[in-house]
């Protein structure tokens, strides 16, 4: 039970695409402050509500994801679980400056950070007591700025087939392709969307991702795969991008 529920909170968490450099403008309807509410469930018997939600201070933002447990998984004591992450636009490209993952009750003992040290070009990290040290290169993100990436993308008309992403431990590169336009049922309303795959090197899964063109392009549903077998689906439930 414990492993089932990391693994579909790591769907949450991975919930987008890393990326490489591709320009961004400080106007971008992506990059402004929006929440979004999703209903995730797995395995038959684990739902959880993720809420999504982008802040600006000045030229900081605040990408925050908050992981709450429902149903019979709220009896485990799990969670909240809040991915945070704070970037800034530099030279036209999201550069993420802290990324932290906390199981707020303590209970699963997650407790991931990274620090994004871009001067030094290193990124340094912390999981279950150890600590890594990569190189950094332009256009890595974290976990949750990627998913800005893949929408900026999609936005500005570009499809990108690698991107890349630090998982705390490492940075994976992710493989992307995409399949023909499908109309997804969400939020009560209906969108076309562009449908990604995306290979993150993982034995036998692969993510599908449907985004709105409408919203932005922001993910209505996410479906994981594992050997060609649905172990896990997201939905959009709200949003501030609603009509």
């Amino acid at each position: 039970m414990l492993v089932q529920y990391k693994q579909l909170l790591l769907v949450a968490a991975l919930y987008l695409m890393p990326t490489l450099a591709h320009a961004v403008t400080h106007d971008d309807t992506v990059l402004q402050p929006f929440n979004a509410t999703y209903k995730l469930k797995g395995w038959g018997v684990l739902e959880i509500k993720r809420t999504v939600t982008l802040m600006r201070d000045n030229n900081l933002y605040i990408l925050r994801s908050t992981n709450k447990t429902s149903g019979l998984a709220s009896l485990t004591g799990y969670g909240p679980l809040i991915e945070e992450t704070t970037f800034m636009i530099f030279s036209g490209q999201i550069r993420p400056l802290t990324y932290s993952n906390v199981d707020q009750s303590g209970v699963s003992g997650l407790n991931d950070s990274i620090e994004f040290d871009w001067v030094g070009q290193v990124a340094r990290s912390r999981r279950k007591g150890k600590t890594f040290s990569v190189p950094l290169q332009d256009g890595v993100l974290d976990p949750l700025t990627v998913e800005l990436r893949a929408r900026l993308d999609l936005e500005n008309g570009l499809q990108v087939e690698t991107y890349l992403v630090h998982e705390v431990d490492k940075i994976r590169t992710y493989r992307v392709s995409r399949l023909p336009i499908e109309t997804i049922q969400a939020a009560g309303l209906q969108f076309k969307s562009v449908h990604l795959v995306i290979d993150a090197g993982r034995k036998n899964r692969q993510l599908h991702y449907w985004l709105a063109p409408e919203l932005s392009h922001l993910p209505v549903q996410l479906k994981q795969f594992h050997n060609d077998k649905v172990e896990a689906r997201a939905i959009l439930i709200g949003s501030s991008l609603l009509p």
